[in-house]
């Protein structure tokens, strides 16, 4: 009877930690399958961006892209472009060329974008 009920537990304990585990790797799918829309928005922002500055002829322009990440899924984007030629613009024209970026939609609503122009220095 003892040798009974200990397989018993053993294998009630072994069922529980089978259905934990698929319960943490359905977690780990979503945040995989999270990470990649958000990688395939930001790639295709930048793509727009860039595009946007090469019709206004600053072709090869810098575009770095920061992100922070908060706990209750809110993403925040740091956009900062620098180009020889945008350092050596008006305050007007930047404002007027930073009007024309900030009008290029990222993909997800929820997300903060920010945009900033970078002085050259070379």
């Amino acid at each position: 009877m003892k040798r009974y009920r200990f397989y018993l537990i053993i294998a009630f304990m072994l069922l529980i930690s089978f259905f934990s585990l698929q319960v943490n790797g359905q977690g780990k799918n979503s945040i995989a399958a999270d990470r990649m829309f958000y990688e395939e928005l930001e790639e295709e922002y930048t793509k727009q961006l860039s595009d946007v500055l090469e019709k206004k002829g600053y072709r090869n322009a810098g575009i770095t892209m920061t992100k922070v990440y908060y706990e209750d899924g809110r993403r925040e984007y740091t956009v900062q472009i620098h180009h020889k030629r945008i350092d050596r613009l008006s305050d007007g024209e930047k404002q007027l060329l930073m009007n024309e970026l900030s009008a290029v939609c990222f993909g997800d609503s929820q997300c903060s974008v920010l945009h900033k122009f970078l002085s050259y220095k070379g």
